[in-house]
């Protein structure tokens, strides 16, 4: 901040932590609302503006708290550190449907999103058809014949370091993975259960996937509509 900002922000609102998570908390909701990108310094740009006084650590703090707590869950919202001219790499938090280098640091953060298209339609639109992420050598099989789930894809349907997923067969030819806690409301038994690894991903053995296709060496992940599973089938 410039000395100038700092002569403009003596005279602005100082917050308690707990009204600064409250304010950041706003900020983020209505921006997930709208299916905008943007980095946690958008939103200190945007309490400023608002005329309170923050430093923008506090503000990151409470941006990226809210995400690894899966305050995001359910909004197919993820983040990838992305470089920004001048400053140093930041996170981006952005729909997974969405390019993250297509973020804009000059402050036209709308994500180019089909119309009609935003938070409320990923939750609950019946007719958004989700944009398969394509995973070829990501999602191969490695030499154990086991694949890995991309993390994007993990984080995106609210799962963390440690979390238990369960997997499930579906007619024959996919797997339906979802997280523990809404496989409680399931009546089938799911087929296995795996805990997300340190690096973020779902690691399927070999002995699972021959189930689905013992010659099938690679395999599409995708995101359902409703960010509540994750689809992994045979390419």
């Amino acid at each position: 901040m410039t000395t100038k900002e700092r002569a403009k922000m003596s005279d602005a609102k100082k917050l308690t932590q707990d009204e600064l998570e409250m304010e950041v908390k706003g900020i983020v909701d209505g921006l997930v609302g709208k299916g905008e990108m943007f980095t946690a310094f958008d939103v200190t740009r945007r309490l400023r503006a608002d005329g309170f006084w923050v430093e923008h650590r506090d503000v990151k703090d409470v941006v990226h708290g809210m995400f690894e707590r899966g305050s995001l869950s359910g909004t197919g919202y993820v983040r990838t550190l992305v470089p920004v001219p001048s400053k140093s790499p930041a996170f981006v938090y952005h729909l997974y449907t969405q390019n993250a280098q297509d973020y804009d640091p000059t402050g036209a953060h709308d994500a180019a999103l089909p119309t009609g298209v935003g938070c409320a339609n990923l939750r609950s639109g019946p007719t958004l058809v989700a944009k398969p992420i394509k995973v070829d050598g990501i999602c191969s099989r490695d030499k154990f014949r086991r694949v890995n789930v991309p993390n994007a894809l993990v984080y995106a349907i609210g799962l963390k370091v440690g979390d238990r997923a369960k997997i499930y067969g579906c007619d024959g030819d996919k797997f339906m993975i979802i997280r523990e806690h809404d496989a409680n409301t399931f009546s089938a038994n799911a087929m296995t259960s795996y805990i997300v690894n340190c690096r973020g991903n779902i690691r399927f053995s070999g002995r699972i996937l021959d189930e689905l296709d013992a010659a099938c060496d690679s395999f599409t992940a995708s995101l359902d509509p409703t960010s509540s599973f994750i689809w992994l089938e045979r390419t």
